[in-house]
């Protein structure tokens, strides 16, 4: 008999049936429910206007990171993909209102901004009239992991505002002031391991009255969008020296009555990502009763283009302040609303940006309890195996929630020992008995069976499509030796075809019974 991780393999010329393992797929459905975090007074603790505050390692898409705005209790750790966030300890010093969070600084202001790199993070914020950065290394996990705080500039009178951005190998820090336009817009540019390298003007604008965000686009190169005065928004990009203004830069303009978006100091609650093929969407709070977004590839040249994501009438002073998270070229765009337009009721929901079809999906409801949910923020960039995009939110004026979006797919089990795979047994007329250990998660909702030609380890053909949940059943098998695997199925996708004796994933049928989509597993 042949062996091979992930399947069963059956010869016509033994009498005996070995037993190997194969890796399954999994998924969790879609009731998550919230997850109180903690409460704090300050104003806006999980304000995206555009920071994120939630980071995602792309290499374990079950470990998370997130800021809030708070007195002591700030930074926080998952290490389930935002089921619970337990993971982070206190030093014995401090006393704290909550036994997960740790400290960053003695007071944390709501304009601070986190990013990071593999599992190294950097949080900014300001302070009076200082802007201060900590790199918080690995595994973030203790108030030991946080750094010392690193002072970005000082500028008397002035309070500033930033938001940081990490590519391989240094960290971009973009800072603005407030109501003043002097310092608009800089950059501060630093190594990894707090060296400052230079800094410089993103653009020095006349304007005292702009909102500045900073993301990557597909090379890893720093990207900035900047509100202008609800006059305009345009977007930079870094060349390797300075930030340039592209000839495509400016995205809106209030002075472009095609647009159907004029002038309104609304426009300043924007949001905005960078996909896999360089496209960059922005959302806004167009008018007091919609969101706008704009589109198009960077540097490409077709025009900008503009849809309306959101018209509802205006919620209660807030004005839809969005978030955005992508993978590949899909984009999520979390918001809150109103439906009852009475200023105590709103909740978040979104919706999903198909790049096939160019357009949005429903507008999907994801907190019912009409608690004053709003200010969502997320992740910047969901990785592959990510089970869920988590979200974060303030409710009621007085605590943080967070929450997850479940992903279509199925996770996996590691390979397991003798019995705890797929396994066979003789039936009767020839037929063959197939078994496997359940998936690591019992919502898994079906298998499909497949069965393939040894010696053509691609040739795996569909021999049924559902077992209708079950984790056995019973095959015919075809002439010749023949081998099989398991896949699991859960909302309309299959998971893994395990592995190959080299390690490397099995390649997905040609005829499959639904279209793959992998999701890891803890």
């Amino acid at each position: 008999m042949y062996t091979d991780r992930g399947a069963i393999i059956v010869t016509r010329w033994l009498s005996s049936i070995a037993t190997n393992c194969v890796l399954l797929l999994l998924f969790l459905p879609a009731a998550w429910g919230q997850n109180h975090l903690i409460d704090t007074a300050n104003i806006n603790p999980t304000i995206g206007v555009p920071r994120w505050k939630m980071y995602i390692n792309p290499e374990n898409p079950y470990e998370l990171w997130l800021v809030v705005a708070d007195d002591h209790d700030q930074f926080f750790k998952s290490t389930d993909a935002g089921v619970s966030w337990t993971a982070f300890e206190d030093t014995a010093a401090n006393v704290f209102e909550s036994s997960v969070g740790g400290e960053v600084a003695g007071w944390l202001n709501y304009h601070a901004s986190m990013t990071g790199y593999g599992s190294n993070m950097w949080v900014t914020h300001p302070d009076a009239t200082r802007v201060y950065w900590y790199r918080i290394g690995t595994p973030g996990g203790t108030t030991s992991d946080i750094g010392l705080p690193q002072e970005v500039i000082t500028d008397v009178g002035l309070r500033k505002r930033s938001n940081v951005v990490a590519t391989a190998d240094e960290l971009f820090i973009i800072t603005r002031t407030t109501n003043d336009p002097a310092g608009n817009v800089r950059f501060f540019r630093y190594s990894h391991d707090g060296m400052l390298i230079g800094s410089g003007w993103v653009e020095d604008l006349p304007d005292a009255n702009v909102r500045v965000g900073s993301s990557l686009d597909n090379e890893g190169r720093p990207v900035v969008v900047v509100w202008v005065d609800g006059a305009k928004i345009q977007y930079y990009r870094w060349d390797g020296s300075g930030f340039v203004k592209p000839t495509d830069s400016l995205v809106w303009s209030s002075s472009d009555e095609t647009v159907g978006c004029g002038a309104s100091a609304l426009t300043r609650e924007f949001a905005f990502t960078v996909t896999a093929s360089n496209t960059l969407h922005v959302v806004w709070s167009c008018t007091a009763e919609s969101v706008k977004h704009a589109y198009k590839v960077m540097g490409s040249e077709e025009a900008w283009r503009y849809i309306d994501v959101v018209d509802h009438p205006e919620q209660d002073g807030f004005h839809f302040r969005s978030a955005l998270a992508y993978r590949g070229d899909d984009v999520w765009m979390f918001v809150a609303l109103d439906v009852n337009n009475d200023g105590n009721q709103s909740n978040i929901w979104h919706r999903k940006w198909d790049p096939l079809t160019e357009s949005w999906g429903p507008l999907v409801q994801l907190t019912f309890d009409n608690a004053q949910n709003r200010q969502p923020n997320t992740i910047r960039q969901v990785p592959p195996g990510a089970p869920a995009i988590p979200f974060m939110y303030w409710k009621g004026h007085n605590a943080v929630y967070t929450d997850r979006l479940p992903l279509g797919g199925s996770g996996s089990v590691p390979v397991g020992g003798l019995g705890e795979g797929l396994s066979v047994s003789k039936a009767a007329n020839g037929d063959l008995n197939l078994s496997w250990a359940p998936s690591c998660l019992a919502e898994d909702s079906d298998f499909g069976i497949y069965e393939g030609s040894i010696g053509d380890f691609a040739s795996h053909l569909p021999s049924v499509c559902s077992t209708m949940g079950l984790t056995a059943y019973t095959v015919t098998p075809g002439a010749g030796s023949v081998y099989f695997l398991a896949v699991p199925q859960a909302s309309g996708k299959e998971g893994s075809y395990g592995f190959s004796s080299d390690g490397s994933p099995r390649s997905a049928s040609v005829a499959p019974c639904l279209e793959q989509e992998v999701i890891s597993c803890p």
